[in-house]
Formats: C-alpha cells, sequence, structure tokens
C-alpha cells in the first residue's frame, strides 16, 4: 500500500485493472498507458511467410479450421476449461483442431493431458510445448481464443489481432476495452464452459470470407494506437515528466503530446 502511495506514477495497461487500485494512488499519479506491439515486425513476417507453407510445417491440413491458444500453461490461462469447451462442438464441427501452445510441463499440465485423453480427443487437441516459433502459430490459425480468468489485457490477443486471426476471448478486466463482440472479435464469459464453446460454436459456423473480415477488423484495431513506437513515446513523456516536476500532471502531459 505505501509503495502505491509513495511512487510518482503507477502505470496500468487497462482501466478496468487502474480501478481496483485507484484508492491506494495519489490523485493524478495513475495512468493507463496501451501496450504497444510490433507492428512492422509482424507485417513482415505475414508478407515473407506463405501461410500454406507455415500450416504445412506445423502439420495442419488445408481442410482443417484451425483455433490456436496461446499462452504458458496455468490454472489462470483456463486451458483445462477450453479443452472441454472444445470437446462439446468437436461432433458438429468435425474438421476443427485445437493447438494450445505453451505446454512447459508441470502438475496443471498433466491434468490438461489428462483430461485431453478422458475425452478422446488426442487427435484433434494438440499439446504444444513452449516454443520460440509462435508467429507461425498466430499466421497458421483461423482463430485465437483466450479463456483466462485473470487477465488485464493479454499481449498475445493483440499480436493475433496484427496478425488478422479472428480472436474470442473471456471478458475480464481490460479486454472488453479493447474488444467488442461481433465487431472486431467475439467475448464470452470467463470461467464458463458452456459459454466458451457457444463463442466456440459461432467462429466454426462462419464461413471462411466472415472470418477473415472478422480478423481484418481486429488488425484495425490495433493498427489504429498499438504501435511499440506509441508505446515508447507514452514512456518517454512519463519518465521526462517524473525528471522535471516535483508533482507532474502525468494525464496532462501524455494528452498534449
Amino acid at each position: 500500500m505505501e509503495a502505491f502511495n509513495q511512487a510518482g506514477a503507477v502505470v496500468f495497461e487497462a482501466d478496468a485493472t487502474m480501478r481496483l487500485f485507484q484508492h491506494l494512488i495519489r490523485d493524478g499519479h495513475g495512468l493507463r498507458v496501451d501496450y504497444g506491439i510490433d507492428l512492422d515486425r509482424i507485417a513482415t513476417f505475414v508478407a515473407e511467410h506463405p501461410r500454406e507453407v507455415v500450416r504445412n510445417r506445423l502439420d495442419v491440413r488445408p481442410d482443417q479450421v484451425l483455433v490456436m491458444c496461446m499462452g504458458t500453461y496455468e490454472p489462470r490461462k483456463a486451458q483445462g476449461l477450453l479443452a472441454a469447451a472444445f470437446a462439446r462442438v468437436a461432433d458438429e464441427h468435425p474438421r476443427a483442431v485445437l493447438a494450445m501452445v505453451g505446454d512447459r510441463g508441470g502438475p496443471f499440465s498433466d491434468a490438461v493431458h489428462a483430461i485431453v485423453d478422458n475425452f478422446g480427443l488426442a487427435d484433434r487437441i494438440r499439446l504444444i510445448p513452449l516454443t520460440a516459433d509462435i508467429e507461425d502459430w498466430y499466421l497458421a490459425a483461423d482463430a485465437f481464443i483466450l479463456a483466462s480468468d485473470v487477465e488485464s489485457l493479454p499481449r498475445s490477443m493483440l499480436e493475433a489481432m496484427a496478425f488478422g486471426t479472428p480472436v474470442l476471448a473471456s471478458a475480464v478486466f481490460g479486454v472488453p476495452e479493447v474488444v467488442e463482440d461481433g465487431i472486431n472479435g467475439i467475448l464470452f464469459d470467463c470461467s464458463c464452459v458452456a459459454s466458451a464453446s457457444d463463442a466456440l460454436r459461432r467462429v466454426l459456423q462462419m464461413s471462411r470470407k466472415q472470418r477473415q473480415e472478422l480478423g481484418a477488423a481486429g488488425r484495425r484495431t490495433v493498427e489504429a494506437n498499438r504501435s511499440s513506437s506509441l508505446y515508447a513515446r507514452d514512456y518517454r513523456i512519463i519518465f521526462g515528466a517524473l525528471a522535471s516536476a516535483q508533482e507532474p500532471d502525468l494525464a496532462t502531459a501524455l494528452t498534449t503530446q
């Protein structure tokens, strides 16, 4: 509590998260800085890597509809819930496959493997170890899903949007500040298997063109104000304000630049 009170600036990536701690922060010292991602790097990767080649390298068939989750296996990321949600729609959509990237072993990972085995879906749910080649999976996916119950604002979701991959995300904390249901993505209730399966069903029932349109809307969202250069600029302004004034007006410093 004292650390919050003494800080010259307390920075959050989402208004929803900032509201949780606002009562601990001195007036004018809490602010939101939007996450930035390397949009140029992603655009270059997409331009230089044919999607069909990447899917073939990842052993994804042309006729399959790949839904991908990116994140280390841990309870708050809810990979077990996601496997259960996929199991509800697997028979309806036999071409659908789910890849959950980020398996790092341990008790929770063991539980996720057991859930998949118990559903008899080991051939439809791919449990992928941690990898440095995350761009391949973003590009190969037909949809990205995030089922976390604790996320301030996931960078993985923003990256998926930058790739033009339609996103499905649990409506927690700052996620609804970026994703509008049915406009630039799909939202569902966190910690709810039925709601997650309904979201999967919505995207799997779409035509390829409809998924592409949803993904394009998401890409436009992040291209508007989520570049890493803007992110760096905002922090440069904050550091400059803190260095030049005993009680800086951080909000004004950001909005006047």
